[in-house]
């Protein structure tokens, strides 16, 4: 398979810029839930603070005045809490990717319906939805079929395994996608597999992928050596002919161990760059991949936090581990993620394109649940976040105030049920209104031992500006 030019990502000069290890927020993991009935449509109400904050330090009160309405609809594509998810506002209302181990697209105009779903792919996949079209990634190992399953030939290496890149550029038209390319072939066992895919401002593709790395045995020709780890693979189209290949080194690790999440979230900017921030489910660790330009060869690596567990980490929460990344119009990017430790929501500002400086602000207190928080940056260049406020038990929106986001306003969208909080996604139109994913479920004990997770969710849709909440 035709590859354009590859590159090795050197760290030793980003390794001189890394900030210290944050000291570890206090607190436990509790994977306790409690069943009960979904929360249903209400309407949005607009709180006045007095005093004692809602969330955490330095919240200060919002308009009190108008009680907007808010749209809810039940999406399909949810089932569990381990997945990534993409909206895209429309006219009527949205276009919804989620990917799981299946990916799902469906069209919410306001009521939501199945546009396409794929076959089962394991783990790893990872799906945008962009101008009324979609892109997803899944991967696939194949099997010597005309071999007898009890030849070992069956399961040597094949040239067909690996990531694969399929392309619709009408969401409701998607059955039998418009493409389908391998843009990475990988032989070796698909433990962890994590990609994402971003649209580029010039029209280029940007594909991340990222599989535990491992020692390959000898090759035949037809197969290209690839020992695994963090890629990202820069196309200039959907059939990414003859893509270039950004490599980084093994201590670049994402993903976990039979778990789906938002654990390479990719973005583009409107100057041309990217940003990509990479957790590690594991150990706990965040960083950020970013380029300033759309030619970037060489992007810059910077640690938000180091490892948070000595070592491996195996509950069940650690697909709710992710962030979120999003661009300020002068290029800079924001990060939101919950913290491991204590469920403290945080909000990483950037100071550079690059992100070689940063404050990490935290501006939720403790959550037991932890679902990625929601992120989207409004046409003032506001930051909001989506996140349960677990001290009054309501879904908010939280409205930073100044840059770092010290001081906020919160705006309760509903009362929280007895059900777990496992999905928070905040995308906003051109109107500013909020498009949102709200996701809540059960822990259901499997027979043999450990618990599987059982989720529904729903659109949330305003009909005012950023709820009702003011400008």
């Amino acid at each position: 398979m035709d590859r354009g030019p590859v590159r090795d990502v050197d760290l030793v000069r980003a390794g001189e810029r890394l900030p210290e290890t944050a000291d570890r927020s206090c607190g436990r993991f509790s994977d306790s839930a409690m069943g009960g009935p979904r929360a249903v449509m209400v309407p949005a109400l607009v709180l006045v603070v007095v005093g004692v904050p809602l969330l955490g330090p330095a919240l200060v009160a919002v308009n009190p005045f108008g009680l907007p309405e808010m749209v809810a609809q039940p999406v399909h594509g949810v089932s569990d809490d381990a997945l990534s998810v993409s909206v895209q506002p429309t006219g009527q209302g949205a276009v919804i990717g989620v990917a799981a181990n299946r990916v799902a697209l469906e069209v919410c105009d306001p009521e939501c319906r199945d546009a396409y779903q794929s076959g089962w792919a394991w783990k790893g996949n990872g799906v945008r939805v962009h101008d009324g079209g979609a892109l997803w990634t899944v991967w696939r190992e194949y099997e010597h079929e005309d071999q007898d399953r009890e030849d070992a030939e069956r399961y040597a290496p094949h040239p067909d395994s690996g990531l694969y890149l399929l392309s619709c550029a009408d969401i409701t038209d998607c059955e039998t996608p418009d493409r389908e390319v391998q843009v990475r072939q990988f032989t070796g066992d698909h433990f962890d597999p994590v990609s994402a895919i971003a649209p580029l401002a010039d029209g280029r593709l940007l594909v991340a992928s990222y599989v535990r790395p491992y020692d390959p045995p000898e090759l035949p020709e037809s197969i290209e050596e690839d020992e695994g780890g963090l890629r990202l693979h820069l196309c200039e189209d959907t059939a990414c002919a003859d893509p270039q290949v950004t490599l980084f080194p093994p201590e670049m690790t994402a993903g976990g161990f039979l778990v789906n999440g938002e654990f390479l979230a990719l973005t583009a900017s409107a100057e041309g760059g990217y940003a990509m921030a990479v957790t590690d489910t594991a150990h706990g660790s965040l960083s950020m991949v970013a380029c300033a330009e759309a030619m970037c060869t060489d992007p810059q690596v910077t640690q938000i936090h180091g490892d948070q567990f000595y070592s491996e980490h195996e509950g069940r929460l650690r697909g709710r581990f992710g962030a979120r990344v999003e661009f300020r119009s002068d290029g800079t990017p924001v990060v939101a993620y919950r913290a491991p430790h204590g469920g403290r929501a945080h909000l990483v500002d950037c100071q550079d394109a690059l992100c070689a400086e940063f404050t990490d602000t935290a501006v939720t207190g403790p959550g037991w649940a932890r679902p990625v928080p929601g992120l989207a940056v409004d046409t003032q260049d506001r930051v909001h976040l989506l996140t349960p406020d677990f001290a009054q038990e309501r879904l908010v929106l939280l409205s930073c105030l100044d840059r770092s986001c010290a001081q906020t306003t919160s705006t309760p969208l509903m009362e929280l049920s007895e059900e777990e909080p496992s999905l928070t996604s905040l995308t906003l139109d051109e109107r500013d209104r909020p498009h949102m994913l709200w996701g809540q479920g059960w822990v259901d004990p499997r027979l043999m031992g450990g618990v599987d997770f059982e989720a529904q969710a729903q659109y949330l849709r305003c009909a005012q500006p950023l709820c009702g909440s003011g400008r």
